[in-house]
């Protein structure tokens, strides 16, 4: 888009540039596509011939790089200068593209409304006004609310059905009280047009389709007049036929249809004057979820007959749908102008239009000024960060893995973390391994990309504090936010009104963000260090490191509703206080002493925080030292292996029980299958808890093997995982001296995660050349135009969400099968059955789309994509099915921000999100799942972020029954589930649920049996 717009518009008055560059003719899939890189190296190259060719002459091309090497500093300044005007003109060129249009996009609590306002947003000047159809009580009181005229009306899809007020709140007062406003409705908008125009709304004959492809037919435009491009605007009504909404849509496009319901016109009816409205597209009801049940026509597309009413079933927002559903809002949006054009035709509508752009432009200075405000805010920083490197080439010795670090430096604290790339090879491991790997080169994609860098930290530094929240799923005297200074043991209670996503907001907003890293170096020998500016290959520069439970959706949700329903909150049903008392909803360290380890290359990073004063930078320092003496007295992991195994109580096997039995489980699959049949949902991710208890003899000394670190360790070799983790946080004692208290006493995660939920990075980190072999053979790689709106020096975050929908036993599970070719063939055919998998397709697609949605609250709109969709990826024991989202976050938004938007992963609640949330807490009988099915990682001081999907994971507490008695005894929760549909077989789900919980399970039957690592 960048070179596309500077050269559009230096073309026609410069002819050395239209000789020299042949710039091709505009279409949306070159606007559209991310692989730019090319062009912007060539435009580039000719920055300073194009300044001279302004002035009249063209500069030799050795004479640049001459100059380049005579003034290099000189060059960079005037290169930046030249980069900041190129984007300028891009910028304007992209802007000046869009309509002068304010549309209303009333939401109905759809997972994919966002998708809606993205796409809005890149046609229209003005961003749509998104407004709950429950916000007001009347249609009146919205539009008394609004400070500017609305040109048309968009109505979302969502749960539920058009005839409950509780589902459509002013949707209908909408539609009636405005005939001669544009309105557009799409899914449960266009049934609400059908249902409001006495066309019967049932549900679909032969069953829901949700996430499945059909392809659509659809009427040739006719204008009543016989004329299309002109129109004297002299008849309402007329110009209201005049919308051609599939102009530049080919016939028999393909759609993604997410619907229950459909408007059901009868032969009878179409026949009826009285009929007001009538179908322009239909498709056949031939998908995988209606075979067998007849080949019926059913109605994609309807308009009224006289009024400028639109509605399409399908979702052309969907990236399925591509730029198909583009064109038919931007079809939409002209016919707005068009029509609003004919309606200010008199002066006072003239006025009126004045004064709407008045309170436009007034309205988004207001939002420059708050966005100017925050940046203010977050310019100066609270904290210095300083790097120590340590690698054996240096002046280190040998030095040791990860997991002797941890065993020796952090396993026995009250409190600490390892964010384990369990995972983590050398490129050289790495290629030896998937040489023969069951699909390709998707399969070391966990490797490569996420499996680098582990951390790990702890109670330690003058700066560390411990965060713990007990949320809505806690009895509510025992609700609130403890803060522990980790130093003197302070325990401060917050007010019990806050939650964790506002506490951390604020903790942001008052702290900064840092970005300037000291590296420091120094001779053991001596007193004597030096500073040097640094650059970190990694994101992770200190800050917030912990969990969030699932819980918390408790106070995402009253976040998300008040960005749109005017500080109004949902009252969604509380999750029963059945929580265990030692699991807090969400708990977090404030790590200003941590670890981070290279897997690559073999080297250490000491990452020290420190406040503005000398003393804490000396302490930092000093803490480095010590830090450098204890890893190098600490023998590597290779060498030493723990022998000493103990009696276990029984010898009796492991039994596991099922929070819901088998039966129970069942049931609340049909359960799930009737509210999606009903249209309540389109997937629901059901769970359930497999637990058991693990007991061993009380040691007169500390034994971490019968602790929970001591299941990790065998969890970890287990099933590998790039997301995995472990953490432990002691809720229950007040900080005692004594160790055995202090490992025996705490709750641990031991998760081996391989899916990321939300990474925030700095522009650069990622790329966009992931293989997408699945988007190329369907035609979903498009994307809307965009340009940055960010036209600073300084770097854009990026986000990245990596949903797993779709899972495949292997058959290679480890290195000696891969030399058995009939197990490798039977195992590439499992994975491309699993990618081949309508079921699965369509729930990886469901929630893609949700994602794009999330995201797409809190990034620059248009800046959300899909570089990678339905990709196939291997681990130790399973094949997942995994596509990959990414966008600019707005840079009014925070780490805290975007995590508000998108939590709980759409991945483990399905979609519509809240309408969802809610029959699952109904289902699982208001069950926490506690840190299961939530998320964890680390929000770093430099705003970036990466948090993953608590799953594979168990959770392991202190059993207090056992606790007088000359035992060892811990509770063990496995959290497991699966997404349902209306293509779910009750006896397949069951039987992922335990696939899903296998490893972890065999893992825990291993530490119960002596744990012998």
């Amino acid at each position: 888009m960048r070179a596309i717009a500077l050269l559009v518009l230096l073309q026609a008055s410069h002819p050395f540039v239209s000789a020299w560059i042949s710039v091709p003719q505009f279409n949306f899939a070159q606007a559209s596509s991310r692989n730019t890189n090319a062009m912007h190296k060539r435009l580039s190259t000719c920055t300073s011939a194009l300044h001279s060719t302004l002035r009249g002459r063209p500069v030799p091309k050795e004479q640049i790089q001459h100059q380049q090497q005579q003034h290099p500093e000189q060059y960079q300044q005037k290169a930046a200068v030249d980069e900041n005007k190129l984007q300028s003109l891009e910028y304007e060129s992209y802007e000046s593209k869009k309509l002068d249009l304010q549309l209303l996009l009333l939401d109905n609590y759809d997972s994919y409304t966002y998708n809606v306002y993205s796409y809005l947003c890149t046609m229209c000047k003005h961003p749509p006004i998104v407004v709950s159809n429950d916000a007001y009580e009347s249609w009146e009181e919205l539009i008394q609310s609004l400070d500017v005229d609305i040109d048309g009306i968009v109505i979302s899809p969502g749960p539920g059905r058009p005839e409950r007020k509780e589902d459509m709140g002013v949707c209908l007062e909408a539609i009636g009280k405005n005939p001669d406003m544009p309105i557009l409705g799409v899914c449960l908008g266009h049934q609400a047009l059908g249902y409001f125009y006495n066309v019967k709304v049932e549900l679909a004959p032969n069953g829901p389709v949700h996430g499945l492809m059909s392809q659509v037919y659809h009427v040739p435009f006719q204008s009543k007049n016989d004329d299309d491009d002109d129109d004297d605007g002299n008849d309402d009504a007329s110009v209201g036929m005049n919308c051609d909404l599939f102009k530049g849509v080919d016939q028999s496009f393909d759609v993604v249809r997410y619907h229950s319901l459909l408007v059901n016109f009868a032969d009878s009816e179409l026949k009826s004057p009285e009929l007001m409205i009538e179908p322009m597209a239909w498709c056949k009801s031939d998908t995988e979820a209606e075979k067998g049940h007849g080949d019926d026509e059913i109605c994609m597309a309807l308009r009224h007959k006289v009024y400028p009413h639109y509605g399409v079933q399908f979702h052309p927002e969907s990236v399925g749908t591509g730029e198909n559903g583009y064109r038919i809002f931007q079809n939409f949006c002209e016919f707005c102008v068009d029509r609003r054009t004919v309606r200010d035709n008199s002066e006072k509508k003239d006025d009126a239009q004045c004064d709407r752009l008045l309170n436009k432009t007034s309205s988004k200075q207001q939002d420059n000024d708050i966005e100017l405000i925050q940046k203010e805010e977050l310019s100066s920083s609270k904290y210095k960060i300083f790097v120590r490197k340590m690698w054996t080439d240096g002046d280190c010795g040998s030095l040791p893995k990860p997991e002797g670090v941890f065993e020796a430096m952090y396993a026995t604290m009250n409190d600490s973390f390892w964010l384990d790339s369990s995972t983590g090879r050398k490129d050289a491991d790495l290629e030896e391994m998937n040489k023969p790997s069951a699909f390709g080169n998707d399969s070391s994609c966990p490797i490569v990309s996420n499996s680098r860098f582990s951390i790990m930290g702890g109670n330690l530094g003058p700066l560390c504090k411990k965060i713990e929240y007990w949320g809505k799923d806690h009895k509510v005297e025992n609700r609130g936010l403890v803060v522990t200074n980790q130093m003197i043991g302070q325990r401060d209670k917050i007010d019990c009104e806050q939650d964790i996503i506002s506490f951390l907001h604020d903790e942001i907003m008052i702290n900064g963000v840092t970005e300037k890293v000291v590296g420091i170096s120094f001779d053991p020998s001596n007193e004597e260090f030096e500073e040097v500016e640094t650059e970190l290959p990694f994101e992770y520069h200190g800050g917030y490191v912990g969990y969030l439970g699932y819980e918390v959706w408790h106070d995402t949700r009253d976040t998300i509703c008040e960005q749109e329903a005017c500080g109004r909150t949902v009252n969604a049903k509380e999750t029963k206080g059945c929580s265990n008392p030692l699991v807090p909803t969400a708990a977090f360290l404030f790590a200003d002493r941590s670890l981070v380890y290279d897997h690559w290359r073999d080297e250490w990073y000491l990452v020290g925080v420190a406040d503005a004063t000398d003393e804490s930078k000396e302490g930092v320092v000093q803490w480095m030292r010590d830090t450098s003496d204890q890893l190098l007295s600490i023998a590597s992991l290779d060498s030493k292996q723990e022998t000493d195994i103990r009696k276990v109580l029984s010898n009796e096997e492991l039994n596991f029980d099922l929070k819901r039995t088998r039966d129970e489980y069942s049931a609340d699959i049909a359960r799930c299958h009737e509210e999606i049949r009903n249209g309540e949902s389109y997937e629901l991710c059901l769970t359930n808890q497999l637990t058991t208890q693990v007991s061993f003899p009380e040691a007169s000394d500390v034994s971490l093997s019968s602790t929970p670190f001591g299941l990790y360790k065998i969890l970890r070799q287990k099933n590998p995982a790039p997301f995995a983790a472990f953490m432990k946080f002691d809720s229950a004692s007040n900080h005692s001296d004594n160790n055995a208290d202090a490992v025996n006493s705490a709750m641990s995660i031991c998760c081996s995660s391989p899916e990321r939920f939300l990474s925030v990075a700095k522009e650069g980190r990622y790329t966009d050349d992931e293989d997408n072999d699945s988007a190329r053979d369907h035609g979903w790689e498009f994307s809307p135009p965009f340009v940055s709106k960010d036209q600073g020096t300084e770097s854009r975050f990026i986000i990245e969400s990596k949903p797993i929908k779709g899972t495949a036993s292997r058959i290679i599970l480890n290195k000696d099968d891969l030399n058995d070719l009939a197990k490798v063939e039977e195992d590439r055919r499992v994975a491309e059955e699993l990618q081949k998998s309508v079921k699965n397709r369509a729930e990886n697609l469901m929630i893609v789309d949700l994602l794009r949605n999330d995201l797409s609250r809190i990034c620059e709109p248009g800046s959300v994509h899909v570089p990678k969709l339905m990709g196939i990826e291997s681990f130790a024991t399973v094949h997942q099915m995994v596509s990959t989202i990414r966008g600019i976050v707005d840079k009014k938004n925070t780490p805290i921000d975007v995590i508000a938007a998108c939590f709980p992963g759409g991945s483990m609640t399905g979609a519509p999100k809240l309408r969802s949330v809610d029959i699952l807490n109904d289902l699982e009988l208001g069950q926490s799942r506690g840190p299961y099915s939530g998320s964890l990682g680390y929000i770093s001081l430099n705003g970036s972020m990466d948090m993953n999907i608590v799953i594979r994971t168990a959770l392991v507490t202190p059993n207090s029954v056992n606790k007088e008695q000359d035992s060892i005894s811990w509770d063990v929760a496995i959290g497991a589930g699966g997404a349902i549909t209306a293509l779910s077989e009750s006896q397949d789900e069951f039987e992922e649920m335990l696939l899903k919980a296998r490893a972890i399970r065999n893992s825990v039957e291993q530490w119960n049996n002596c744990g012998v690592i």
